[in-house]
């Protein structure tokens, strides 16, 4: 054994630190635990799918109808697709089991002299609703586009375009999100010039591309949803729609410690709208009520919906990358199983992330990777657990490593895509360098941007 491998190994070995994830490890065994809540929930709709007959499921929907907005348990059961052939009953089942095995093995490699084991591989749900799955997801998307979005915002203006339509409650959240999805399209089309309003020239914007990202709350007072849209609209240089904020209309105290602070005659300034925000909530609101856009409407209109719109700070991209019901559910009973229901039928088939424009091309609902190269240091930290002995490999479920972080003085480690993976959708840890280089070609996206989009919308 050559001495100086093993004099660099002993400086090396140390620092493991730097890769450990011991202590994430804490928060998959909780996420895991959500995800047993809605396997059951899976497991209860396949229950009753099995108990309804063909006609039962029928004259079942029509009484629900006729009482919708009582919350009925088996009312709730109209907001899915009847099941004629058992299909929909056998597709929850698995889904329910796949929720259960999510992270439950994990492959790894143990190092038992210097007492680390460095996870390899888990078995994956890839449910929307799984907060493992969805937390890596949201993060692969952020630092998969990061660089070609600061790319970006050096040669032109991002904003953070946000909007909201009045809450909703569960019986009328898959028509609202329908609604959304549908006029926000003909919003772009203004921005596009594939549409006009008389008197109002929208291509001095400078519409380069935009990003749309679904996001769903729910208000804790009133019990209903809060469907929104976080954006990135992608201007020209210097159009400065963010400046000259002087207009007050109700939204300008929409959060909490505003209101409160202004109800005691605090002096704090409400948010303030440029006149670029007001036009925006006007058009939202005549797109969504089914009234035509035109100027006349646009001026009549006291009020529409709520929009804001900031300029992006660079590098911080998160709130279009995280996945659209974070946080939402809060407990295992009967509210819990309603939501998901209601959740789960509207979300079905929907693109939560799209790109328009110039990033329309761009896939921004890929699948989870954590097969990614590993990052310098780990490999290197490997190279000098090597030079003391070869791994063993073997699996390990989630309760025996519990257990083992517990009650034995071993190391979890890993590489970069596993530790996000078991980390926090605003964690600092960045894919490698090379992949992140290889995510995107910046240069010919840039360059399509410089010339336009051949495709508007």
């Amino acid at each position: 054994m050559d001495l100086f491998t093993v004099e660099k190994a002993r400086e090396i070995l140390p620092l493991k630190k730097e890769i450990s994830v011991s202590d994430q490890l804490g928060k998959v065994i909780r996420r895991t635990k959500k995800n047993s809540t809605i396997a059951s929930w899976c497991e209860e709709i396949a229950d009753k799918y099995h108990e309804l007959t063909d006609d039962g499921v029928h004259e079942f929907r029509f009484a629900a109808i006729e009482r919708r907005k009582a919350e009925d348990y088996l009312g709730l059961m109209t907001l899915l697709p009847p099941d004629l052939d058992g299909e929909f009953e056998t597709a929850y089942r698995n889904r329910g089991k796949r929720l259960r095995d999510c992270c439950k093995y994990w492959f790894l490699d143990h190092y038992r002299y210097i007492k680390i084991k460095d996870l390899r591989e888990t078995n994956l749900c890839r449910d929307r609703f799984c907060d493992n799955c969805q937390n890596a997801l949201a993060l692969q998307r952020q630092d998969k586009y990061r660089p070609f979005l600061e790319h970006i915002a050096d040669e032109f203006d991002v904003c953070h375009v946000v909007f909201t339509v009045p809450n909703c409650d569960m019986w009328d959240l898959n028509t609202t999100l329908d609604m959304m999805f549908s006029r926000f399209g003909h919003l772009i089309r203004y921005f596009a010039n594939r549409a006009s309003i008389r008197g109002y020239d929208f291509s001095r914007y400078g519409y380069f591309g935009a990003l749309r990202a679904l996001e769903i709350t729910k208000n804790s007072d009133t019990q209903k949803f809060h469907p929104h849209f976080h954006c990135l609209f992608i201007f020209k240089k210097g159009v400065n729609l963010t400046a000259k904020k002087c207009y007050i209309n109700q939204f300008s105290f929409d959060k909490e410690h505003v209101k409160r602070k202004h109800h005691r005659g605090s002096n704090d300034e409400p948010r303030k709208f440029t006149e670029f925000e007001i036009l925006l909530q006007k058009i939202w609101y005549l797109l969504l009520n089914g009234i035509k856009v035109n100027q006349k409407h646009i001026f009549e209109l006291k009020q529409g919906y709520s929009v804001i719109c900031d300029k992006a700070k660079k590098g911080e991209y998160h709130e279009v990358f995280k996945y659209a019901t974070k946080g939402i559910f809060n407990g295992s009973g009967a509210a819990g199983f309603y939501d998901f229901v209601a959740l789960d039928s509207a979300l079905k088939g929907r693109r939560v992330i799209q790109g328009y424009g110039a990033l329309r091309s761009i896939d921004f609902e890929s699948d989870i990777d954590l097969s990614i190269c590993a990052d310098e240091f780990y490999a290197k930290f490997i190279a000098a657990c090597k030079v003391f002995e070869d791994p063993v490999p073997k699996y390990e479920n989630l309760q025996q490593i519990a257990v083992h972080r517990s009650r034995e003085s071993v190391d979890y480690i890993s590489r970069t895509a596993i530790r996000q993976f078991l980390g926090d959708e605003h964690g600092k840890e960045s894919w490698s360098a090379e992949r992140r280089e290889s995510s995107l070609d910046v240069a010919r996206v840039a360059q399509r941007l410089r010339t336009g989009p051949r495709d508007p919308i």
